[in-house]
């Protein structure tokens, strides 16, 4: 596989877990300690034989050691080598991710999401999705702290969906959305725990997620149904749908056709 991630997607992914208490697999951080020495390599200076010579430093014990070193040094540029080099790590991160290294990433921030899930279902049982700003005025103190937790938490689900997004987006872990998926069932697989969920999840997710809204957003009235599935259990999802989908066409297609032909 290829992907069209950059160096600085992989920055993006470690800084986003991390903030969110989550850990960077050993396979992955492999990579990115190897990333940050390419950033940090310095090209050692070229072997300049005239010079040498004149300072009186080759002789006949170690002539062939210079030449040598002389001889097998390619005319690069070292920039293009550092870009070279980030490229190719960054492939093997892509592919890394697309295995236990990327299921092992979202357990990490697991525990982060679903108290966040809890958090909102709790206070959403105070504040209603249709609750203003103007409703704090004359709210008792439970309220206004549902308020405020149903923001600050919102906020940590939102973190999570970045990450998911750049797992996403950025390294097709899930691969493209089809013509035939429903609205955000690539994001609704990471959210379910069957493939009959997805189409009432997908269409949850589009809800507003800001200014006119509910206050805990697009998480408002479904935190409490919400589970984090790693990469392998999304991908398995939406195998599901796609056997479903074919099984359907397949059955139309009889049907049809038997119209057709009876």
């Amino acid at each position: 596989m290829s992907t069209n991630a950059l160096p600085g997607d992989i920055a993006n992914l470690v800084e986003q877990t991390t903030n969110l208490g989550g850990a960077i697999p050993a396979e992955l951080a492999a990579i990115t300690d190897a990333m940050a020495a390419v950033a940090a390599w310095s090209p050692p200076e070229p072997t300049d034989i005239a010079s040498i010579v004149r300072r009186g430093d080759l002789d006949a014990d170690n002539a062939a050691a210079i030449l040598d070193d002389a001889l097998v040094q390619p005319n690069r540029n070292p920039a293009d080598l550092k870009v070279t080099a980030k490229h190719e790590l960054t492939q093997q991160f892509a592919r890394t991710l697309q295995g236990k290294a990327g299921d092992q990433l979202i357990e990490s921030i697991r525990p982060t999401f679903t108290t966040a899930c809890t958090a909102i279902a709790k206070a959403a049982e105070l504040v209603p999705a249709g609750a203003t700003p103007a409703d704090l005025a004359e709210a008792d103190d439970q309220f206004i702290q549902a308020w405020r937790t149903l923001g600050e938490h919102r906020g940590t689900l939102d973190q999570v969906a970045g990450v998911l997004g750049i797992l996403v987006e950025r390294f097709d872990v899930l691969g493209a959305p089809q013509p035939w998926h429903g609205p955000r069932w690539i994001d609704a697989a990471f959210h379910v725990t069957d493939v009959s969920w997805l189409e009432r999840c997908g269409r949850a997710l589009t809800a507003p997620n800001g200014a006119g809204g509910a206050r805990g957003g697009k998480w408002h009235s479904i935190s409490s149904a919400l589970t984090l599935n790693t990469v392998t259990d999304a991908r398995a999802i939406l195998a599901d749908a796609h056997t479903a989908h074919r099984e359907a066409e397949a059955a139309e297609y009889a049907r049809t056709h038997g119209a057709l032909t009876g």
